[in-house]
């Protein structure tokens, strides 16, 4: 019988086995003062100009977080996390200036989101979060100055390196590992009935 389908097969399987492997050794790996918790501005480290503590924001109240530009039109990224998220949680987000102009009004129901625009003045810039679930939630708050910047995602050694290229090469060895494990069992399935069909003829 020919043994390219069970070659192709073992091949594949290693292929995922690798995948797991390097998904199991990098998580915990990647930063140990995570422990059970994955946090943005753990894993993106080093990008943000100001990080919030974590914070908890009862049923119906609301929490102001400020960030203050120093010159004109800046490029602020701001980004907000339910850092114990569960389905249903919502946030509403008002953005205003310290004179009390709204700039913005939006709603967030995702553990994590990420927003910006152009700051137009030196100024405090004020992000007031009203919590409009049915449970009290904890929020991470993060600014970035013109994050394009930033050299994250050049720097091998930052922890999106260490985390997310990792985790990228996992997922791409885990797909080939898949299609290389399908295309082994099609050529046994192919290779068997050959021969079943050849043996009809001895």
């Amino acid at each position: 019988m020919n043994k390219r389908g069970p070659l192709i097969g073992i091949v594949g399987t290693g292929l995922i086995a690798l995948s797991f492997g390097i998904a199991m050794f990098t998580l915990p790996q990647s930063n140990p003062t995570m422990g059970d918790q994955i946090t943005a501005s753990n894993m993106l480290e080093g990008m943000f100009d100001k990080v919030s503590t974590e914070t908890t924001i009862f049923q119906g109240r609301s929490q102001s977080f400020s960030y203050t530009i120093q010159s004109d039109q800046v490029h602020l990224m701001w980004g907000l996390q339910i850092t114990d998220y569960q389905r249903d949680d919502s946030l509403d987000v008002s953005i205003s200036r310290l004179s009390g102009m709204e700039l913005a009004k939006l709603s967030v129901d995702d553990p994590i989101h990420f927003d910006a625009f152009i700051a137009p003045e030196a100024d405090t810039y004020n992000f007031e979060i009203t919590n409009t679930g049915d449970r009290p939630v904890s929020v991470t708050v993060m600014f970035s100055e013109n994050p394009e910047n930033e050299g994250i995602f050049s720097d091998p050694n930052s922890p999106f390196s260490n985390l997310f290229v990792p985790i990228m090469v996992s997922g791409f060895s885990l797909i080939v590992g898949l299609v290389v494990t399908g295309a082994g069992i099609v050529l046994m399935l192919v290779d068997w009935k050959k021969s079943k069909n050849e043996s009809r003829y001895i």
